[in-house]
């Protein structure tokens, strides 16, 4: 009985240890089409070690496959945050989409949108449809 006073407690107080998996892309609002643009996944694992740890990292546009980054028992990350970096020119408004794969916990995914204008575009407000509620008028 006193073991389980105690893990009540202990679990109760904060003082357990609760794993986390946390995946965040970052991206740049607006693109030149053609433009090299810079994209980081920043990852955020607690208790990575021998059988729990981050084992892929993968970077979609869409249903494209970007860049993907692969771990295992031997080579994987053991802070508790990271990031990765992926540069690449787009002809198009892209939907990124950063997927994290835990052994233990599973995946986590994030999503940003890149709006691409095209040569004859000014200026971003003309890269947003008309009817989305960031359209401004320059």
């Amino acid at each position: 009985m006193p073991l389980l006073t105690l893990l009540l407690l202990l679990a109760f107080s904060g003082v357990a240890y609760a794993e986390k998996l946390d995946v965040d892309v970052e991206a740049p609002d607006y693109a030149r089409a053609g433009e090299i643009v810079p994209i980081i996944v920043e990852v955020e694992h607690e208790g990575s070690g021998p059988g729990n740890y981050v084992d892929s990292v993968k970077l979609y546009d869409g249903n494209t496959l970007l860049k993907e980054w692969k771990y295992g028992p031997d080579n994987y990350v053991k802070e508790k945050e990271w990031a990765v970096a992926y540069k690449g020119p787009f002809d198009h408004s892209a939907n990124l989409r950063a997927v994290a794969h835990c052994t233990l916990q599973g995946s986590a995914t994030d999503t940003e949108r890149i709006y691409v204008l095209k040569p004859d575009q000014a200026g971003p407000a003309q890269a947003l449809p008309a009817d989305s509620a960031y359209y401004v008028t320059v």
